[in-house]
């Protein structure tokens, strides 16, 4: 009797546990189909592209726009854009250069983190790494 009891008790507790999955299923299911309703990536602001425009330009016009665009590393379209807004057009050397300090600025923050270094060794460091990053702000204020 007991064993039979036990069974039934051990029954009983799988259909539970079989039950609250399905429901934790369930819910995550909701969820997702919530999370659908919002959206999903953002849409732009104010600056959404609505209107369009013909423009009409001589071969030499158009050939000095591809030159100047592609100096740029911009389609001519950014180009004319920040043209009409006073916006400088990015100077993708530029950019390659920043990015690069970028990632290498973050590599060495991390190595920093670890536990390699001693107090007196990072004092040393970030008296250098200071020393580094306002030659490098000297050199980009003095380029523009």
């Amino acid at each position: 009797m007991k064993e039979i009891r036990k069974n039934f008790l051990d029954e009983i507790e799988k259909w539970n546990q079989e039950l609250i999955d399905k429901s934790q299923k369930e819910k995550k299911k909701n969820q997702y189909r919530e999370w659908g309703k919002l959206g999903g990536r953002p849409q732009k602001g104010k600056d959404k592209l609505s209107e369009k425009m013909m423009l009409s330009l001589t071969v030499e016009q158009k050939r000095k726009l591809d030159i100047l665009s592609k100096s740029f590393g911009i389609k001519p379209q950014e180009l004319l854009r920040n043209l009409i807004s006073n916006t400088e057009p990015r100077d993708p050397e530029r950019n390659k250069i920043l990015l690069e300090y970028r990632t290498n600025f973050k590599r060495i923050s991390n190595h920093f983190k670890s536990g390699v270094w001693t107090l007196s060794e990072k004092k040393k460091f970030t008296s250098e790494l200071n020393a580094v990053i306002l030659l490098i702000e000297n050199n980009l204020k003095s380029k523009q």
